[in-house]
C-alpha cells in the first residue's frame, strides 16, 4: 500500500521533472530559434510542452539539435523541430522536413538514445518491467522495481 509520504514524494519528483522539462526546451528554443518558429502554435508544433522525456537524455538532445541546426543553416533548409519525446523507450526526435543528412542524423540519435539511461545519462539498456518500456541503467532499473 502507497502511504500519504510516498505519495508526496512522488508528486514533488514528478513536479520537478516537468519543470526540468519545460525549462530544458526554452533552451532549445532560445539557443536554435530557427528550428522552433512554431513553437506556440499547437497545429503546428507541441514544444510547448518541453522536451517530453527524462534529464538524462538531455545532453544528448541538445547535442542533435546543435547539429540539425548547422546542417540546415548550411544546406539552408527550413527544418522545423515539431516533438520531443520518449516513446517504446526510445528518442523520437520529430520534424517537419530535413534533408537525408539531418535524417540520417536524427536515426543515428533515436538509435544511441537505447543505449543511454534516461534519467541519469549513464549507459544503459531497454527495461521492460512495469508494463512501459524505458531505457535505464542499473540503478534507476532497480529503483523502477521496487
Amino acid at each position: 500500500m502507497v502511504t500519504d509520504k510516498e505519495r508526496e514524494d512522488y508528486s514533488t519528483e514528478r513536479k520537478e521533472i516537468f519543470k526540468k522539462r519545460k525549462e530544458f526546451g526554452d533552451k532549445l528554443v532560445k539557443d536554435f530559434p530557427e528550428l522552433f518558429i512554431y513553437k506556440d502554435d499547437l497545429r503546428k508544433s507541441l514544444m510547448q510542452y518541453g522536451a517530453e522525456c527524462q534529464p538524462g537524455w538531455f545532453p544528448m538532445i541538445y547535442e542533435l539539435t546543435k547539429k540539425v541546426s548547422d546542417i540546415a543553416k548550411r544546406d539552408k533548409t527550413e527544418t522545423q523541430v515539431v516533438q520531443i519525446k520518449e516513446k517504446f523507450g526510445g528518442l523520437r526526435y520529430y520534424i517537419n522536413s530535413g534533408t537525408y543528412d539531418i535524417l540520417k542524423l536524427v536515426g543515428k540519435y533515436e538509435d544511441k538514445s537505447y543505449k543511454i539511461c534516461e534519467v541519469c545519462g549513464k549507459p544503459g539498456k531497454i527495461d521492460e518491467s512495469k508494463h512501459w518500456l524505458r531505457t535505464l541503467c542499473a540503478k534507476h532499473t532497480k529503483e523502477r522495481i521496487r
